[in-house]
């Protein structure tokens, strides 16, 4: 998709494993290092959800430091281009609350198997003892 815009210089940024919640992840804090230095003119992201689901600080990133730096954000599935419309927010403020929400449904099946005496966790038998 970036090169399909005209952008030829990419740099990929990977946080695998790391939950888009934090906005502590190592690639995230290089990308971001980056884009304060002038190193870039765009982000692009497969959905916004992969730029950070904490709706203040995406809301930061795509109202403040995005436009003061002039960066263009294109976040792929969700068919957002800043360049051209002005979703990101909501999109962002849908993802913040699709987090928090699978949070808070994970820590209630975890506290009803609790309750029932289920095990929370899985232990293998290592067969070297």
């Amino acid at each position: 998709m970036a090169k399909e815009k005209g952008y030829t210089n990419l740099v990929h940024f990977l946080d695998d494993g790391i939950s888009g919640v934090t906005m502590d992840r190592p690639g995230f804090v290089e990308m971001i290092r980056q884009l304060e230095q002038g190193l870039a003119a765009a982000v692009f992201v497969k959905d916004l959800s992969r730029l950070g689901c904490n709706y203040i600080e995406v809301g930061r990133l795509t109202e403040e430091f995005f436009p003061d730096h002039d960066i263009r954000l294109v976040a792929v599935s969700d068919n957002i281009d800043t360049a051209e419309s002005e979703l990101a927010l909501i999109r962002s403020l849908c993802n913040d609350f699709y987090a928090r929400d699978t949070s808070k449904k994970i820590r209630a099946v975890m506290r009803a198997k609790g309750n029932v005496g289920e095990h929370l966790c899985w232990v293998s038998e290592r067969p070297d003892g």
